[in-house]
């Protein structure tokens, strides 16, 4: 998995949650013992990718329960205008709808969504 589009809206979000818990409840595929060397750093090798994989299934299934929770979105906007008031620059920050956002987690999930923007 390289990318993945979390829809727009509150039911798009509802959506992707369900989508992305399911691929996290999704059972791993059983191993069998490894009859080489090679076989065993290549079961650790996957191992390893299926887990930093699920990791930022993790973030991203946060992240998207964040966006649907109204209070948490007013206030991280409530922040985000007192961070700016409090940098001296004039004016204020408006909120102006959702926009689309692209972003890379750590371990190489590239995340399509609407945020909140100022």
């Amino acid at each position: 998995m390289t990318a993945i589009e979390i829809y727009p809206g509150r039911t798009g979000m509802h959506r992707a949650l369900a989508e992305i818990a399911a691929q996290l409840a999704a059972p791993t595929a059983p191993t069998r013992a490894p009859a080489t060397a090679t076989e065993l750093m290549e079961m650790e090798r996957t191992g390893r990718l299926s887990a930093l994989e699920w990791a930022d299934l993790q973030t991203v299934y946060g992240l998207v329960e964040a966006h649907i929770d109204r209070t948490f979105c007013a206030s991280a906007v409530g922040t985000a205008r007192a961070a700016y008031g409090r940098s001296g620059r004039p004016g204020r920050l408006r909120h102006r709808g959702w926009k689309q956002v692209r972003f890379q987690l750590r371990n190489g999930l590239v995340v399509h969504m609407h945020t909140p923007y100022l």
